[in-house]
């Protein structure tokens, strides 16, 4: 048997166990009376993010009044919503504690998954859930959703202004003083298909700043089998950014604010232009050997 068939088997019989751990939770859910069922229902309830309504899951941290937040919502407000409190870095140990105890059903449930599962396997599972549904990696303007498989056709159809380049190496040339804010190259190597982004933001009057990464459209557990290099470069300076690329399933804004990114100063990146344009070099290497 070869190595692939290695992994795919590994991933079944891992499919499997959350099958049947889901099933023997159904099946003693049958044998509890009904007050036991709504206990436990208001239990997990009691895990509900406030903002995305999706599970609080270990690390939990809550505001100074004790309400909690999952780590996507806290790394994007700095108040909490119910109280206005400010957030803190306070860790309840018992509410991970009682986490650990039960299963939380899928995240796409809605779209058809029935498992339930423990926090640990919850993430990983939601991952590579056949259910999930996957956004437009344009967001603002696009409102399209769809399997993963069906990601990069729809990019190619819908957003004709979106180049695909094929290779390992490619250049990127981008019209920087114009009214764009966004631009993104489809780049297929290595058996995947990558979203080169870049993006401008206004910090202040004025004042912008570029923000460049790579995306590997493919679950979280792919990203971390490549790496990608952006280089900006003349004659006599260069200025790169090495980094594994983020997941489809990544929010793009999470990454800028963490600087997991080529970040450069609108007044800088201008220095590096020829005749209007930027020469941005993509390398995508694979790690996997």
């Amino acid at each position: 048997m070869d190595e692939t068939s290695d992994v795919e088997q590994k991933e079944q019989e891992s499919l499997n166990s959350q099958i049947d751990q889901s099933s023997d939770f159904k099946q003693t859910k049958r044998k509890l009376s009904d007050s036991q069922i709504n206990g436990i229902s208001n239990m997990i309830s009691l895990f509900e993010c406030p903002v995305c309504y999706d599970y609080v899951l270990p690390p939990i941290m809550q505001c100074a009044r004790g309400h909690l937040i999952c780590e996507k919502c806290r790394i994007k407000i700095t108040k909490c919503p119910i109280c206005n409190e400010t957030l803190s870095d306070i860790r309840n140990l018992q509410m991970e504690k009682i986490a650990g105890t039960l299963l939380f059903p899928c995240r796409f449930s809605q779209s058809g998954c029935n498992l339930c599962l423990s926090p640990d396997q919850k993430i990983k599972h939601e991952d590579t859930c056949a259910f999930r549904i996957y956004t437009c990696p344009f967001p603002i303007t696009c409102r399209w959703q769809g399997s993963l498989d069906s990601v990069v056709s729809h990019v190619v159809n819908s957003h004709k202004s979106v180049p695909m380049q094929d290779s390992e190496d490619v250049v990127f040339s981008l019209v920087i003083n114009s009214e764009v804010s966004v631009w993104a190259m489809i780049q297929k190597c290595h058996q995947q298909h990558f979203l080169v982004v870049v993006r401008k933001r206004e910090m202040s009057n004025y004042i912008y700043q570029l923000y460049a990464l790579v995306q590997v459209i493919a679950p979280k557990s792919i990203a971390g089998d490549f790496t990608y290099i952006l280089t900006v470069k003349d004659d006599k300076r260069r200025l790169s950014w090495e980094s594994s690329p983020i997941s489809i399933n990544d929010c793009i804004d999470d990454a800028i604010t963490k600087r997991d990114c080529l970040s450069i100063d609108f007044v800088t990146a201008k220095s590096f232009t020829q005749h209007g344009n930027i020469q941005l070099l993509v390398t995508i290497k694979s790690t996997s050997g």
